[in-house]
């Protein structure tokens, strides 16, 4: 099982690239108004781009890896219970077909494409592609991180305040009224997950804040960041893992700044709820 764990993974960065090349970089800056709509609310888009590129990485994912199952961001939109399949024991490819859909809808160039492989509730494999940067971010467990196979590594943290990406517009009231975000340096966030981490990954940032945790958008880099040396924790110190509360508080940090970043960020421990599962 596990050479073809292997060889499969060995073949997803070109289906990573091949689902940016057919069908979301021949969209980008060409989308028709009819070929973006909302989902929950306005600022919740999803895009033709989006639904071909999960079809195409869905149909590609299965047939690589007999067996496994999917979670994908516009599948969980259309089966909300489908979130459920990272609690089983089966291997579960995790996509996000476009990682920053209003940054691509909106014809920014900060939009990613990120597949992980998520078993027993750890991510085994991520993979995160810009495709316009052309960058193949890819890492497993203990193998280091790697961007177009040079191995990454955080770089040396500069002295000064710690530099933080962080967004309150997702926060409970309560967590945001209680943060002192005013003791850090306030970034201004990506909004693209794969980007933010690869960022923090660069030493453009030393931490980045996070409140809405979906799978799709922090298994795969949350592993890359980690394993290229930063602290990927809850506020209580817990180590996150994707089948987990979608709105709980993470930090990704350079390690010298985990604790400063946090205290930042959820100063009342709490208001926070602990790394509990889904519900």
């Amino acid at each position: 099982m596990t050479q073809t764990i292997e060889r499969a993974l060995a073949r997803v960065p070109d289906l990573l690239r091949e689902a940016a090349e057919r069908v979301i970089l021949p969209r980008y800056q060409a989308l028709a108004d009819h070929e973006v709509r909302a989902k929950t609310d306005a600022d919740d888009l999803v895009t033709i781009a989006d639904e071909e590129a999960e079809a195409l990485l869905t149909d590609g994912l299965l047939k690589l890896l007999p067996g496994s199952l999917v979670v994908g961001e516009e599948a969980v939109a259309a089966e909300p219970a489908a979130i459920h399949r990272l609690g089983g024991s089966e291997p579960v490819w995790v996509i996000d077909p476009i990682d920053g859909t209003s940054n691509f809808a909106a014809g920014k160039p900060t939009f990613a494409v990120m597949v992980a492989l998520v078993q027993d509730n750890q991510t085994r494999a991520a993979f995160v592609y810009d495709p316009l940067g052309e960058r193949m971010a890819e890492s497993r467990p203990g193998g280091g991180a790697f961007i177009n196979g040079t191995r990454v590594r955080l770089p040396v943290r500069q002295p000064g305040p710690a530099r933080v990406s962080v967004s309150v517009r997702f926060w409970p009231p309560e967590i945001a009224a209680a943060a002192q975000l005013e003791t850090v340096e306030r970034i201004e966030p990506l909004m693209c997950a794969g980007h933010e981490y690869l960022r923090l990954v660069a030493g453009g940032i030393d931490a980045a804040s996070y409140w809405r945790l979906l799978p799709w958008d922090h298994a795969a880099p949350a592993l890359i960041a980690r394993e290229a040396g930063a602290r990927v924790e809850h506020p209580d110190g817990s180590v996150y893992r994707p089948y987990c509360a979608s709105r709980l508080g993470l930090i990704a940090a350079h390690p010298d700044v985990w604790e400063e970043a946090c205290r930042a960020s959820y100063p009342d421990l709490s208001l926070v709820p602990g790394s509990a599962p889904v519900g």
